[in-house]
């Protein structure tokens, strides 16, 4: 649980103003005190900042910028060796970028990875996926080859 952006552990005396953010939903106080409840997938926009990640001198990926709208479906299509993969793991924060940055709501991702880790999944080309998990499962499986920082 996060209130106004920080992780919360225990009890929390909350003000007008104040936002909890509790998996994907956002509850807001409002100034009469009342509770203000929205689900914070309908408000996430997603930004990719000219991104790019260098990885032992060579560049897999330049100066990439991406804005992702709520609800808007958008495909990644490109050919073998293009950095799909690459560009994909920054955008789930797997993969910290080498310039730029990938923004949830104007935030950082990397600096708040905690916070909007419940919005992130990634589910593999066929050809990788674990045929025996649920399309849950996949959504939640996190490679060790890709876990974040190691890539």
């Amino acid at each position: 649980m996060f209130v106004n952006g920080r992780p919360v552990r225990g009890q929390v005396a909350l003000q007008p103003g104040d936002q909890v953010q509790y998996g994907t939903r956002l509850i807001r106080v409002g100034t009469d005190g009342q509770l203000q409840q929205s689900d914070y997938r309908d408000q996430l926009i997603v930004e990719a900042c000219q991104v790019g990640v260098c990885v032992q001198q060579r560049w897999l990926i330049r100066d990439i910028s991406l804005t992702l709208f709520p609800r808007e479906l958008v495909a990644l299509k490109g050919p073998s060796g293009a950095g799909k993969t690459t560009f994909m793991m920054c955008l789930c924060g797997y993969t910290e970028t080498s310039e730029g940055d990938m923004l949830f709501n104007g935030e950082s991702l990397y600096e708040n990875y905690a916070r909007f880790s419940p919005f992130l999944g990634y589910v593999p080309q066929d050809d990788i996926m674990h045929r025996e998990l649920t399309v849950r499962e996949a959504l939640l499986f996190r490679p060790i080859t890709f876990a974040r920082g190691l890539y």
